[in-house]
């Protein structure tokens, strides 16, 4: 199973906590973040987003910087998509595990019971799934003792 996109920068967690509707400039993020203006200038534009995000200064030149709010929602609109994206990977790698693969399956296991801490939405989820894979795992012995 390959992995898509990079990995979640450090200051991801510190991203999620910046209000949507508030309008940050550059000077206020340096501040929240605790790093530099042009630090923060270059992680934003290697995030690879689309131009519609940018506030351009002049017509003639191609430097162009994010308004505040815009860099703010649309980052975690990205990273929103990537977790939910690894959530849905994890599950069809749990469902097409071998038996074989205790350990792996031990660590997933792990992972979704602190997921679904947090998230009552994702234990039902997980409920319905186990309930599932009892029945699937109670008919294939049935099926199994009526052969021998």
């Amino acid at each position: 199973m390959t992995k898509r996109g990079r990995k979640l920068a450090p200051w991801t967690k510190e991203f999620l906590n910046l209000k949507e509707d508030f309008e940050y400039s550059f000077e206020d993020l340096e501040v929240v973040l605790s790093k530099k203006k042009y630090e923060i200038e270059g992680q934003v534009r290697r995030l690879n987003i689309k131009p519609i995000y940018y506030l351009q200064i002049k017509k003639t030149t191609r430097r162009a910087f994010f308004l505040g709010k815009d860099i703010i929602s649309h980052y975690k609109k990205r990273v929103y998509l990537e977790k939910n994206y690894y959530k849905s990977e994890i599950f069809s790698c749990k469902k097409t595990l071998n038996k074989g693969e205790h350990s792996l399956e031990k660590k997933l296991d792990l992972f979704l019971i602190t997921e679904s801490k947090i998230n009552p939405e994702l234990k039902t989820e997980l409920d319905i799934i186990d309930q599932i894979e009892y029945e699937v795992n109670k008919n294939i012995n049935e099926i199994y003792k009526t052969k021998t």
